[in-house]
């Protein structure tokens, strides 16, 4: 498989699908908002979700990363067959 980056990518800031990740990360990154987001849920969530904040912000990271980036077939040469 080969990485390649989408063909419409430098115009990727427009889609809705990479506004709101950036979003999210950048609300993920004021902790202020974070920690009283956090402190207001119940405790069993702090003990069934540890390392919340890391895990959402991987997944807004990724999320980037799965929008901008796709996987293509390489073609087939004579040394596969």
């Amino acid at each position: 498989m080969k990485i390649q980056l989408v063909s419409n990518w430098k115009r990727a800031w427009k889609f809705a699908s990479v506004q709101l990740p950036v979003l999210g990360l950048l609300l993920m990154t004021m902790a202020d908002f974070v920690q009283q987001s956090w402190a207001q849920l119940p405790p069993q969530f702090h003990k069934d979700i540890p390392h919340a904040t890391t895990i959402a912000m991987i997944m807004f990271a990724l999320s980037l990363v799965g929008r901008l980036f796709t996987l293509t077939r390489k073609e087939p040469s004579d040394e596969d067959a």
